[in-house]
């Protein structure tokens, strides 16, 4: 049966291969019309990021081994039978696995092989960020949208960022009484893939080990890694548009302030440790183009006077979180591109204790307050 289905599933894809239609292609199964994102991203870049070969790798003896965060159970992803860009796909559904493929002209979507209708249908379509999508019939009807984009999840396998998680919601028929679905959601890690699933009873998932494209997860010799972002890219200083003649003059500037997350990941296999010499454990640097300090988070900045430390089970992430007036040293007000630069404080001579910097820039103008 199986051996019987992959042969009659790969001459349906193969039809899909040559007619290069990518709507034609998006719309099989149960998807009554083409959604309104491109199958096709406009853009080499945004083609390989979104592809279904990124988010759910495909190869032969592709493995992913998830447990319950509160039972201890396991689930086993896993593809086998690869071949002519066809898998048999197991841990994914309420029965023994199936037929899962994709086709050159819709590289974005994952399909799998609706055996009633003996056709392909959308799986995941790794590419809509906000367009959703129905697979199935009956009891096994549902609605799938991605939900969650550049997620960090931390697992026993390591820490991922990037992360992708498509819902499901049920859409069952009005007269049907259906069990407790199979899958509530599914995220999953660029280069990677399933790294965390939630069932239809609200137990959850994460990954345990995996062995992707023939690299094994949890990493040997792992690297501790670090992630820096802002609340925006850009920031307005209103500067001051009130003159006076005497003294006091009150005036109108509003200096801007840049929220941001700096984010440490221990993707080792053992547990990492930092000490400080106060309670302030990072530091955040504004740098011009010319490599002078503008502004540093440390400056004025109150800490409790007593040793601390932070310690990284393998796969845990701890983010330190703050904000920074846009102005100098000298107090006035910033304008221009500048590179920002997060880093640890650990105390001097701990060498088992990086610094772990990470990079962002954000840019600064400066208008009148009153224009």
């Amino acid at each position: 049966m199986r051996i019987h289905s992959l042969f009659s599933a790969a001459a349906v894809l193969f039809a899909l291969s040559s007619c290069g239609d990518a709507d034609s292609t998006a719309d099989i199964g149960a998807n009554g019309a083409f959604a309104s994102e491109e199958e096709v991203a406009t853009t080499g870049d945004a083609l390989l990021s979104n592809s279904a070969a990124v988010w759910l790798p495909m190869q032969e003896g592709n493995t992913w081994t998830l447990v319950s965060e509160t039972t201890g159970a396991t689930k086993t992803i896993a593809f086998s039978d690869v071949g002519g860009g066809i898998g048999w796909l197991d841990g994914l559904s309420r029965s023994e696995g199936f037929w899962a493929g994709v086709s050159p002209s819709s590289p974005n979507t994952l399909y799998s092989w609706n055996y009633d209708l003996r056709q392909w249908e959308p799986l995941y379509r790794f590419g809509y960020a906000v367009t959703r999508w129905t697979i199935g019939a009956g009891c096994d009807k549902f609605t799938l949208q991605r939900t969650e984009s550049d997620a960090n999840v931390v697992t026993p396998a390591g820490g991922f960022t990037g992360v992708r998680t498509i819902s499901y919601t049920l859409n069952p028929p009005i007269t049907a009484r259906c069990i407790v679905p199979a899958l509530a959601e599914v995220s999953f890690a660029p280069g990677v893939g399933p790294v965390k699933l939630v069932t239809g009873a609200g137990e959850k998932f994460v990954l345990q080990s995996a062995k992707v494209n023939g690299k094994k997860y949890p990493l040997a010799g792992g690297q501790v890694t670090s992630k820096l972002t802002f609340d925006a890219l850009t920031y307005v200083n209103k500067s001051n548009t009130i003159f006076c003649i005497t003294t006091p003059c009150p005036g109108n500037a509003v200096n801007a302030v840049a929220k941001y997350s700096y984010t440490v990941t221990n993707g080792t296999a053992t547990s990492q440790t930092w000490q400080f010499n106060s309670g302030c454990q990072h530091d955040l640097q504004l740098v011009s183009s010319s490599g002078k300090v503008v502004a540093d988070v440390a400056n004025g900045r109150f800490c409790t006077q007593s040793l601390t430390s932070v310690t990284l089970s393998p796969g845990q992430s701890k983010t330190f979180s703050g904000e920074l007036e846009l102005i100098d040293t000298e107090g006035l007000q910033l304008n221009g591109t500048y590179s920002a630069k997060a880093f640890m404080t650990p105390r001097s001579g701990i060498v088992s204790s990086p610094v772990v910097p990470a990079s962002a820039s954000l840019k600064v103008s400066v208008v009148p307050a009153i224009q």
